[in-house]
């Protein structure tokens, strides 16, 4: 059906951008559950299917609400929590002097088996490494406070079959860079100074601290085609994560914002409040029509065509 009464078609430039993360989250999700039937994981992945899946528009107020499902593996929830964490630590950390960008890696690349206690030992250094810093500036008689955000992260790399987890941090002071280094070499003997790096931070640059915790694709080097991870690695790198920590601040006086899901309801500001019954739109998740659609006139809420990213969706392992 076409709208009555010369009514425009619904537009929002909002779900519009959010439209291709909702299309590989949909896809990616249905697959990790099909592939992984029996993992504990299992229920978070239908959860990510289904994640936006019905929206309700109040014609009033602009006002729109859904249901998220706040996985790890979710594009749409990914976004969403990156945004606030730079909404809530962006100008603190742009503001914050003498700021250094530090990457530490563990030497070698992970099998699945090995992961979780390979995390759990990465962190459990991490923190002793703060715990050590604080310490010897209390022993020269200095301000002990770290100003540090600590993020885990996971590649995975589809030639070796293996996992990748680093640690990117954000510390002030160059010294506190140096010697959170120095501790991590010393207690990781087999990993190599060429893995680890310290820059200088620059304004606006914290996004590699707030992006995804663990990839679910992989793009290519020399083509520079991205495909989807096989769903038995990503269903590793999940269960490896459940219940840990990815994301640490220290002395920053803001709460920590992992916690915080994705709000059900939220005001869209490029939709223009006309009045009228609430619209109901439910998304399709099948053959070129991955989109939401008005339940009463059948109008598709974004112009997105799936036909783009549709063949990059396939893994590598089919």
């Amino acid at each position: 059906k076409t709208p009555q009464n010369g009514q425009k078609a619904l537009y929002s430039e909002t779900f519009e951008r959010r439209a291709k993360p909702k299309h590989k989250s949909t896809y990616i999700g249905l697959n990790l559950a099909i592939a992984n039937h029996d993992s504990p994981m299992v229920k978070r992945y239908w959860r990510q299917y289904w994640c936006s899946s019905s929206i309700e528009l109040d014609q009033a107020t602009g006002k729109t609400r859904t249901t998220y499902c706040d996985t790890r593996t979710c594009q749409v929830c990914g976004r969403i929590r990156t945004a606030k964490m730079i909404n809530q630590y962006g100008l603190i950390l742009d503001q914050t002097p003498n700021l250094y960008f530090v990457t530490l890696t563990q030497g070698k690349r992970v099998e699945g088996p090995e992961l979780r206690n390979t995390i759990k030992r990465m962190l459990k250094t991490f923190a002793d490494a703060i715990k050590n810093l604080k310490q010897n500036k209390r022993r020269a008689k200095l301000d002990s406070r770290i100003n540090c955000i600590r993020k885990l992260e996971i590649t995975y790399c589809v030639v070796k079959k293996t996992h990748h987890p680093h640690i990117h941090a954000l510390i002030q002071g160059e010294q506190n860079a140096k010697d959170l280094l120095c501790y991590w070499m010393s207690h990781n003997p087999k990993c190599k100074i060429d893995g680890q790096h310290i820059t200088p931070y620059k304004q606006g640059k914290y996004l590699e601290i707030f992006k995804y915790i663990t990839k679910t694709t992989t793009k290519d080097k020399e083509t520079g085609e991205e495909r989807v991870n096989p769903y038995k690695a990503t269903d590793e790198q999940v269960q490896a994560l459940d219940r840990v920590r990815t994301l640490a601040v220290y002395g920053f006086e803001k709460p920590h914002p992992e916690n915080h899901q994705p709000d059900n309801e939220e005001t869209l500001d490029d939709v223009e409040p006309k009045g009228g019954l609430p619209l109901r739109f439910e998304y399709v998740p099948h053959g070129q029509n991955w989109n939401w659609y008005e339940l009463e006139t059948g109008e598709p809420l974004t112009r997105y065509d799936a036909t783009k990213v549709s063949e990059t969706l396939r893994p590598p392992d089919g």
